[in-house]
Order: structure tokens, then sequence, then C-alpha cells
């Protein structure tokens, strides 16, 4: 399988049901420590890998599995996507909300930061839409405001997005 560091490791069968998590150690050759953090544990169903998390520890990637079936090593290293729904560099914001799309394709979002000028704001995360969205303040003076996004997964990709825009 592409994207593997271990052999594919058989647990048990796939269709018995556990009632607890399991640890699961897979033993590897040292990694350096910018791919080492990156390393996960995947679980492989019909040649398709899904994310299952891990640390990479003492020469081992060590984690929680929920159920039995095929896992490997893999690796996540591309940052999560953001796309800018209702706003991009320089655009005269109209609507009351501000809307991102925001995705990551194998480990998923862990975190994400908005903010207006420098300013933390809350922002609502929607995952089966993909969907950010922040309500504007009512004080929000007019003129030029600088809107700023930091999204990381849960292997710590980063991506980042910036737009001026004027109210």
């Amino acid at each position: 399988l592409e994207n593997c560091f271990s052999s594919v490791h058989q647990i048990h069968y796939e269709s018995t049901p556990i009632h607890n998590h399991l640890n699961l150690s897979i033993n590897l050759a040292e990694f350096s420590d910018s791919i080492a953090s990156k390393l996960c544990l995947a679980k492989v169903v019909n040649g398709k890998l899904y994310y299952s998390g891990g640390k990479y520890e003492n020469e081992a990637l060590k984690g929680r599995i929920y159920s039995f079936g095929d896992y490997t090593v893999s690796i996540d290293q591309t940052k999560p996507t953001i796309k800018g729904l209702n706003i991009f560099p320089g655009k005269t914001m109209t609507s009351s909300t501000l809307k991102m799309t925001i995705k990551d394709d194998f480990s998923g979002i862990k975190t994400y930061e908005g903010k207006i000028d420098g300013q933390w704001i809350i922002m609502e995360y929607d995952p089966k839409n993909n969907r950010l969205t922040h309500f504007f303040e009512k004080d929000l003076p007019k003129g030029k405001h600088t809107f700023e996004l930091k999204v990381t997964d849960k292997v710590d990709n980063v991506n980042y997005y910036q737009a001026i825009f004027y109210n």
C-alpha cells in the first residue's frame, strides 16, 4: 500500500466486536523527528487507509484501537485545506456572517483559530459540512479589517488563511 511504513498486521477478525479499546504497538526503525511526528496508525479496509491515531516513541508507533481488523503505519504530511466561501482579499462584506470551508482528507481537523484585526473571534464548526462560520459583532467598526485563520490537523500539519476585507 502507498504511504505505508510497515507491513499490514491482522488483529483478530474485523467482524468480532470488542467492548473496550486495545493498545497497539508496531515496532519500527528509527525515524527523524521531522517525519516521526507525522506517522500514525491506519486501519486498512478494502485497500483504503483510515486514520487511527497513535504516536511514535522509542522506535515504535503506539496507539489505541477500538475495533479489530488490519492495521499499518502511515504518514500524513498534507496540510488541511481552507477555502473562503463568502470572503476573499479585498471583499466588501455585506453579510452578517463570514463562512469558510476547512477540510483534512486523512487525520481530520484538530483545532482552528480565527482572528479579526489580531483579536480572537468565535467561530462555529460544522464537521458534517466542513463549515466554519463567524457571526459579526454589531460593534465591529466600519473600514478595513484583517481576517486570519489557522487550522491544524491531528498530526499537527498547519495551514493559514488571511484576507483583508472592508465593511
